[in-house]
């Protein structure tokens, strides 16, 4: 014998013998130490003896058991329980020998239900035959009811038996229901654990219809639907056409998230549902266990510090129900009445991987290189060759698709690793997938349900039959007449009317729309259990650190039972790829630009030039040539700059790719608005350049510019609060401005205007580039538009490269007078130098030429 453990309980003490007080029946707990060891349902009653008291007898005796009396014996009522004993899962070896034939053992207090035995395990894991129904005198109050014991056996040979594995359910309330009810008395269709007595009510799939609808079915008379020109007037007016070049897979989903996508809002689409968790953890879906339900099985603790052993898993459920007491009474019907075939189920998968978000980092530089793993089976998916670098929240959109065989590949493992160049890769975490309860519950979730019928366009209609069929389908299900239709707009189905007016009333006609019957078939399916078009955002666990979420994946599985035929095109979820983009950007003139300078001889005056660049690229920023010498702050230039950009349209974004670090090995793309900086500078010779002041114009949320420039306010563009005068517009959808724009800077912390620009901005896709060429600043080809140079005045140049325009137009043309003053003061001084030189001497010559001559004469 081995001690197990010891419980503490009150008694209840009682002083006189004759005290009729009867104790109640209560749970204790029994416990090891710190260890749970189990329950004991008792009561305790201590007498008092006493002298000429004589004590109560003692209860009867039941071969050699005494009787618990009345009183504190629980109440019994006569009970119907129903199994579905499904089978087993993913048996662990015990005693170094594989689980080949099992067999389970039921136990709830004396009862006991045995199987058969799967006779070969790996071919086929189920019983075939599932269905069990017992009756037994059970405890009215949930309190007594004994726990629910599931063993496993494994039979061997010699007779052996071993329990493999066992699963102990000591909370039975979810698993009852109400007796159920024939089907004249019922008004539910559906079976499964919506009729449980916990509080878990029928899900309620809510569909939009108008009031009308509800009145419409109270009558229940089948009544024609109206002509042609009445469903026409109940749809409201068409839209425009829409693009499918414009709109994708990622537009619905960003538009279902709630990220702005104004196009696909407007276009008036349908929504997909996005969980913020796994799909089976939803409320209204119970871990899709209506019909069959995931108990795992655990041996006993080799250690007292260790924990049970996992063994496996039980697939089954079960459901509890009262029944008259009388026995001759007539029994109530069956609560599982038609259970599918438990034969292995041929599948194809299709697995969406959209992307994953928040996972832990790996690498050094706090980021990972994550790329996706699938393992279904003894089958494996490796995508190593597609990660993404840098990242840790990566944008996946990869579909997989492969068969397989239900239950033996039920599970279906999705890995998220990290990508390393040197060594083993490190796995970030995973998730699985139970398959074959997503395959049979009531909710069908083998393909979301989508809100309309799409027969063109970007999400046309996938799964294997059409509306109409799994109407019909469901009919046969439920043993209900087949639909009566009444042309295409009406269908009687299980005695209601339906008319296609009523769901269209408020939706507005889409050129995407199938015909009319399949699409009022689908609005008649979406009124039954079923599942929503959707992507699930699933936990990544990991060993190392389990119960520690290590990020969250967010993804959707198809399946598509092989015997209906082959499922239709997968929706197209690649990653959206930016395109290549050009914003061509002239300078035509400024004006009222400061003045930076003041030359030698006084004059205020600023040497403009222009800087732009495009958000994210700075290191591709470009410059106009310098307007020197503007003296009343304008300048002019006819220079066009052209910038590349990776734009993706539907995120607004411009995508930038490049290496970190000189030893990286791969690109780090970033995402930046897409926002033109245009900057005037004033260029200096000696010492850095001056800022003059700039403008910011975001691509996406324009402000329009001004005609004429004496317009052109710094109201014309947004402040701090988005207060702006002028019409915000896109420029990829008006493709050319042209006019003035307010040049501003900061001051004290306040934004002041400081000049003027005159320029033309223009965007073109990489084809309207091609046929329109041009190249940057007036080279060739100088074209869309020729750029002439500019006439800028006789005094706008470089001076220390002119230095005769710079005497010319700098100190001619402000000194000239002196100039001219002082050079004739020069002539002036030189002629009386020069007299004054010559003077002497040539007084000298007269007298000696007068002296002499008159001598000579005399002669």
């Amino acid at each position: 014998m081995e001690f197990m453990g010891r419980a503490f309980g009150k008694v209840l003490l009682k002083l006189d013998p004759t005290d009729e007080t009867r104790p109640n029946l209560q749970w204790h707990t029994i416990m090891k130490g710190a260890t749970f060891g189990g329950s004991a349902l008792a009561s305790f009653e201590l007498y008092v003896k006493r002298e000429g008291a004589e004590l109560p007898p003692l209860p009867r005796r039941r071969e050699k058991v005494m009787m618990v009396p009345f009183g504190i014996r629980p109440i019994l009522q006569r009970t119907a329980l129903e199994f579905v004993i499904w089978g087993v899962r993913n048996m662990e070896r015990f005693q170094l020998l594989s689980v080949d034939s099992p067999s389970v053992l039921i136990q709830l207090a004396d009862v006991e239900i045995r199987t058969k035995i799967i006779k070969k395990v790996k071919k086929n894991p189920n019983f075939k035959e599932p269905l069990y129904f017992i009756t037994a005198n059970l405890p009215v109050k949930e309190l007594y009811f004994p726990p629910i014991i599931i063993r496993v056996k494994d039979n061997r040979k010699f007779g052996r038996r071993p329990t493999v594995g066992q699963h102990i359910i000591t909370q039975s309330s979810k698993y009852r229901i109400e007796p159920p009810k024939s089907i004249e008395e019922s008004e539910q269709d559906d079976e499964g654990f919506d009729d449980l007595v916990d509080g878990n009510a029928e899900t309620q799939i809510e569909v939009e219809l108008p009031p009308k609808v509800g009145e419409k079915e109270e009558d229940s008379s089948f009544l024609p639907s109206g002509n042609f020109l009445s469903n026409i007037l109940s749809i409201k007016d068409t839209k425009a056409a829409i693009r499918e070049d414009e709109i994708d897979w990622w537009s619905k989903f960003y538009a279902s998230i709630g990220d702005t996508e104004k196009q696909y809002t407007d276009s008036g689409l349908d929504l997909i549902q996005v969980y913020k968790g796994p799909l089976e953890k939803q409320e209204d879906f119970n871990d899709f266990s209506d019909l069959i339900q995931t108990f795992k099985l655990f041996r006993g603790k080799s250690d007292d510090d260790d924990e049970p052993d996992y063994a496996g898993e039980f697939k089954g459920t079960f459901r509890i129900y009262t029944l008259p007491s009388d026995p001759t009474a007539p029994m109530p019907p069956r609560h599982y009445q038609q259970l599918p075939s438990t034969d292995p189920v041929d599948v194809t998968c299709v697995v969406y991987v959209v992307r994953a978000y928040d996972l832990a980092p790996q690498d050094d530089n706090g980021l990972a290189d994550p790329y996706i793993k699938l393992k279904v089976g003894k089958r494996k998916i490796n995508d190593r060759k597609h990660y993404i670098p840098n990242t840790l929240e990566p944008t996946f959109g990869r579909v997989f698709q492969f068969d397989a065989k239900i239950p033996m590949e039920k599970d279906l493992t999705v890995q998220i690793f990290d990508w390393d160049l040197i060594g083993t890769d490190d796995k970030i975490g995973q998730t699985t997938i139970d398959l074959e309860n997503r395959y049979y519950t009531k909710y069908r979730a083998w393909c979301g349900m989508p809100k309309s019928y799409y027969t063109s366009g970007p999400f046309v209609w996938r799964d294997q039959k059409l509306p109409r069929e799994w109407l019909e389908e469901r009919c046969i299900l439920k043993a209900w007449d087949e639909p009566v239709w009444n042309g295409n707009t009406s269908v009687l189905v299980n005695g209601k009317t339906y008319n296609l007016s009523d769901f269209e009333s408020e939706k507005a006609s889409c050129e995407f729309w199938g015909e009319a019957e399949e699409r009022l078939a689908l609005y008649i399916m979406r009124t039954f259990p079923h599942i929503d078009e959707h992507v699930e955002t699933r936990p990544l666990y990991s060993n190392v650190m389990p119960n520690i979420e290590q990020g969250r994946v967010q993804m959707w599985v198809d399946m598509f039972p092989k015997e209906l035929g082959m499922p239709q095109m997968p929706f197209n979820i690649a990653p959206r790829k930016p395109s290549k983009y050009f914003v061509r950007v002239v300078i035509w003139n400024c004006t009222d630009i400061p003045f930076m300078d003041t030359s030698f001889t006084g004059e205020q005056m600023s040497d403009i030039y222009v800087k732009g660049w495009i958000t994210g690229l700075e290191s591709k920023k470009q410059k106009t040539d310098v307007h020197y010498r503007s003296l009343d702050g304008t300048g002019m230039f006819n220079w066009r700059m052209v910038f590349e950009m990776d734009y993706l349209p539907q995120e607004r974004m411009v995508h930038v790719e490049k290496k970190e670090h000189m030893w990286s090995l791969d690109k780090t793309v970033t995402k930046f608005p897409p926002v033109l900086n245009i900057q005037a500078w004033d260029n200096d010779l000696f010492g850095p350049n001056e800022y003059i002041s700039e403008i910011n114009l975001p691509l996406c949320k324009m402000p329009k510019c001004c005609k004429f420039k004496r317009m052109c306010k710094l109201e014309n563009v947004p402040d701090i609060q988005g207060n702006c005068k002028m019409d915000i517009v896109s420029l990829f959808d008006q493709k050319l401005l042209k006019g003035w724009w307010p040049l501003y800077r900061q001051v004290d912390g306040v934004r002041e205007q400081s000049g003027k620009m005159e320029m033309s901005v223009e965007i073109c896709t990489d084809l309207e580039h091609e046929d329109k060429p041009c190249a940057k600043g007036r080279k060739e080809p100088n074209t869309n538009p020729k750029l002439e140079k500019p006439k800028r005045p006789a005094t706008s140049f470089a001076w220390f490269s002119s230095p005769f325009k710079s005497f010319r137009y700098i100190i001619w043309r402000k000194y000239k007078w002196y100039i001219l003053g002082f050079l004739a003061f020069l002539i002036l001084a030189a002629f009386i130098v020069l007299m004054i030189y010559a003077f002497p001497g040539l007084i000298s010559k007269k007298m000696i030429d007068f002296f002499t001559g008159g001598s000579s004469k005399s002669t």
